[in-house]
């Protein structure tokens, strides 16, 4: 039937809160496989849980890319961040390796969501880190070690000139 990387969604009633999803996941053949226990709760749809957000899954999600809106018209509230603020908060978050309890694909490095959010505040609360704030985040850092390495290359250029200028006063000693 032409299931090929096919998803389909049978079945569901969007004016239920909670409603199990029926979802055939075409495999190259005309069985595809089922998969219940899909939620679709306010127009959110859970793959494995219940959903909090339009697409939340309980599990690894593979993509060749994930593209993030980040047009200026999307946004709002602007406001400045202190790259030096920043930087200094990034050096203190506790970094580890670990692995998902629910999941075997191997380690990973970071911040836990509940240290990230503690530092900076961002996102929709403490068990999550949106995919944007860590880039947000190590670009206001990278921006800070920049201001730092221009503050000390004006350091020691300027010491280099008070260094020469006492070279030249022990030269011209007799």
């Amino acid at each position: 039937n032409g299931a090929n990387n096919l998803l389909e969604f049978v079945g569901v009633n969007s004016s239920v809160e909670t409603a199990s999803a029926l979802m055939s996941i075409g495999r190259g053949n005309s069985s595809g496989v089922d998969i219940l226990n899909n939620l679709i709760v306010g127009g959110n749809l859970g793959v494995g849980t219940s959903p909090t957000n339009r697409l939340h899954v309980a599990g690894g999600v593979s993509a060749t890319a994930f593209v993030n809106t980040s047009d200026r018209n999307a946004k709002e509230n602007f406001a400045p961040v202190s790259p030096q603020e920043i930087l200094s908060k990034v050096a203190t978050l506790p970094i580890s390796t670990w692995n998902f309890k629910t999941m075997n694909d191997g380690r990973h490095l970071g911040p836990t969501a509940q240290d990230f959010h503690a530092a900076f505040g961002l996102g929709g609360g403490d068990t999550t880190i949106t995919s944007v704030d860590p880039d947000g985040v190590a670009l206001a850092a990278i921006q800070g070690l920049n201001q730092k390495l221009e503050e000390t290359r004006k350091e020691n250029a300027e010491l280099k000139q008070r260094l020469a200028a006492l070279e030249k006063v022990i030269r011209e000693k007799p």
